[in-house]
């Protein structure tokens, strides 16, 4: 699975690609595609795609053992 995302560093908004499983690599070309938002909700993470209908949410604390995460759920902005 890959997420095509517009970039928020690039001063000319170009996209960015997240390659989120190695299968990503299977083939040359993309089988298809598809378009998702990702929201990070103070207690959650959601995302969601257009095309299927897909409604996904995660608590943070799925991400805890990621240190930038980790670090905002001690912050009183995460608790």
């Amino acid at each position: 699975m890959a997420l095509r995302y517009e970039s928020v560093r690039d001063p000319e908004r170009r996209a960015n690609i997240a390659l989120l499983d190695c299968a990503a690599f299977a083939e040359a070309a993309p089988r298809d595609s598809q378009s998702w938002w990702i929201f990070i909700r103070p207690h959650s993470l959601q995302a969601w795609c257009e095309a299927p209908r897909i409604r996904i949410e995660l608590p943070l604390t799925h991400f805890a053992a990621d240190p930038r995460i980790a670090a905002w759920l001690a912050s009183p902005r995460g608790s």
